[in-house]
């Protein structure tokens, strides 16, 4: 695991000096505290700072081919070297590491561009043909690796992390006001939009060509077939699912250094701890704890799990103090504004793990493709609803949520059930690909209008315009499939995993997710939807894969996500720290925002008129980074 940045000048007489790479790198040693390496040639240069996993000594980058003509660096693993290398020797071609990363310029000089074809693996990486002036930059299927890039008429800059890339002075730092809408509907921005209007993210499955002045992005992969039905009896399914399942995890699980997993007691994270204990070594397993916090806190069964399998686990505590103690460095971390609040106790345990080891498996990604968050069984739920009389949904149900969303306020999951309710009740007059992008935003369009009073350009139909986009050439898939890709595509990269590399990568921790193995989202996509959810059971298909390798509570659980009381620190751990940092005078630096929409929600919120945790803090870290960076 590594961080990588570099800059191409279009004017071939200007040179890239070494401090240029330097300075940026040197914003990237966190993910990198082991090595670090640069080339430079004329006008191009490239560095990285590296996180020794495989071959620990014998692999510093760059790494070159035969006569080093090509030079790769990457950040990532490549799961699949080994087949690789071995092919490759075949062919002809010299070794002189056992590293991953060595595969790369060789597998380019074999297939060209088509070379990241062959990559099973997770990775952001910039290769460069010195021969033809050619430089590729390329981000994993799913996008489970970052990668930053800023482009105008006189330069390329390209970076690991945002932090990295600005810090070259050339950088315009405008902000652009799209993405804030895009943050404040969802609580991360999603590619290709980044906070700075000039500055992009490399979408997952997707390249980028530089060659003399011209650039060009390639699309080299997309799920493309959805199953709406299949005469394959689910036995074949499950017997496929837990084969590549078991097989992802044990790639994976191949490294020079120590190795555990995080272990939340949940159906993923469990799945992924019975699948490494076949291998018969004993695993270290790390969970989270809220002590005291009733439904937030999952760690008795984590321990179930631990002691099924017997592994070496540990249990870490966390409260709402410190959190206050660690949010100046989320926001240097994440660069950019980011609320999803689970990164808290991701954090706190992956600094806990990194004490032991090197390297964590996640459960992450199998809710999205395998229908795992209770929405889609709303979203079920809501096409029977639609056929309900509106005069009936208006005048009786309507009202009915809302009462129940009144009374509920201090029950935080009978609350989101209702809130779920009301929400998916105001938009059942939209089509169904506009209500559910609309269901996902956490500011409504009338509430970012609010928000954003005092902002006349302010476009409320481009960041449900943008989630759309996504399902234009989808018409034909099936109903719950659509908005299985459209996850896939926007939240699961851009905020699951972007939570995951910012936390673990903070401490100089590798995280690997081996539901996110390529073989295994293409099949998932085989999977017909009637087999993965219904109106009762979210993540069906999974349960009945697992149900002989995982106790039955286990597998019966109803989905929990991995979160934290947030709505309850609000009202007190971090109650001074809110009415400090959302003051009027600081909301009017931050620029945008109405800070007496933001004050009425916060008093709502302490007096238990309503929940308005996920909003506040939203705007919190809108004010830490604009503080931060602006």
């Amino acid at each position: 695991m590594c961080g990588i940045a570099g800059k191409l000048n279009f004017d071939n007489e200007k040179k890239v000096e070494a401090f240029e790479i330097e300075s940026m790198c040197r914003l990237l040693i966190h993910r990198g505290p082991d090595d670090s390496g640069m080339l430079l040639d004329g006008n191009f240069g490239f560095g990285m700072r590296r996180l020794s996993i495989i071959d620990v000594d014998g692999g510093r980058q760059p790494l070159f081919n035969e006569d080093k003509t090509v030079a790769v660096i990457l950040n990532g693993e490549i799961y699949n070297f080994r087949e690789l290398r071995n092919s490759l020797l075949n062919a002809g071609h010299n070794f002189r590491t056992k590293t991953d990363t060595e595969v790369i310029v060789h597998l380019y000089e074999e297939f060209g561009e088509k070379f990241v074809e062959k990559l099973n693996g997770m990775f952001a990486l910039a290769i460069y043909d010195k021969k033809s002036k050619k430089l590729i930059l390329a981000r994993d299927r799913l996008g489970i690796k970052p990668l930053y890039y800023t482009k105008n008429e006189k330069v390329l800059i390209f970076a690991s992390e945002l932090k990295a890339l600005i810090e070259d002075k050339s950088v315009n730092r405008d902000i652009d006001f799209n993405a804030v809408d895009l943050y404040f509907s969802l609580m991360y921005i999603p590619a290709p939009f980044t906070i700075y209007k000039d500055v992009k993210k490399l979408s997952p499955g997707y390249m980028l060509i530089c060659q003399g002045n011209s650039t060009r992005e390639i699309k080299y992969w997309d799920i493309t077939f959805a199953a709406k039905s299949s005469k394959r009896k689910e036995e074949n399914y499950r017997e496929e699912f837990l084969y590549l399942l078991e097989d992802s995890v044990k790639k994976m699980m191949v490294s020079d250094v120590p190795l555990g997993a995080f272990l939340s007691g949940g159906i993923d994270s469990s799945s992924i701890v019975a699948m490494m204990r076949r291998s018969g070594d004993q695993v270290k397993t790390f969970t989270v704890g809220f002590k005291g916090e009733g439904y937030h806190d999952e760690s008795r069964y984590a321990g179930q799990i631990a002691d099924q399998f017997s592994t070496d686990h540990r249990l870490y505590n966390v409260d709402g103090n410190s959190l206050l103690d660690w949010l100046d460095e989320y926001i240097y971390y994440f660069d950019e504004p980011f609320a999803d609040y689970a990164a808290f106790p991701t954090h706190a345990i992956a600094e806990k793990a990194r004490d032991k080891v090197k390297v964590v498996l996640t459960g992450d990604g199998c809710d999205e493709l395998f229908a795992g968050y209770e929405r889609y069984v709303s979203e079920l739920m809501a096409k029977i609803y639609s056929k309900v009389p509106s005069a009936l949904r208006g005048k009786a149900l309507l009202p009915l949520f809302n009462f129940g969303k009144r009374m509920s306020v201090k029950s935080e999951r009978i609350n989101d059930f209702f809130s779920g309710a009301v929400k998916k009740s105001l938009l059942m007059e939209l089509d169904e690909d506009t209500r559910y992008t609309e269901s996902l935003f956490h500011f409504s369009r009338d509430q970012r209008r609010m928000l954003f009073s005092g902002v006349k350009t302010f476009d409320e139909q481009f960041s449900g315009n943008v989630m759309k986009s996504y399902l234009e050439d989808k018409k034909e898939w099936e109903f719950l499939s659509r908005r299985l890709y459209l996850d896939v595509k926007t939240s699961l990269p851009e905020q699951m995993l972007t939570k995951i590399d910012r936390t673990t990568m903070a401490v100089s921790l590798e995280a690997r997710v081996p539901f996110l193995d390529h073989r295994l989202v293409e099949f998932a996509f085989k999977v017909p939807s009637s087999m993965k959810a219904d109106l009762f059971t979210t993540k069906k298909f999974v349960r009945r894969c697992v149900k002989n390798i995982l106790p039955e509570q286990i597998v019966s659980r109803p989905k929990h996500g991995f979160s934290s009381p947030m709505d309850k620190w609000i009202r007190y751990e971090l109650k001074d720290k809110v009415t400090h940092m959302l003051s009027k005078k600081n909301i009017e630096e931050a620029g945008f925002l109405n800070y007496d929409y933001i004050r009425a929600m916060i008093t709502a919120h302490q007096s238990y008129e309503a929940n308005f945790g996920k909003q506040i803090f939203m705007c919190l870290i809108y004010v830490l980074w604009n503080r931060k960076f602006i």
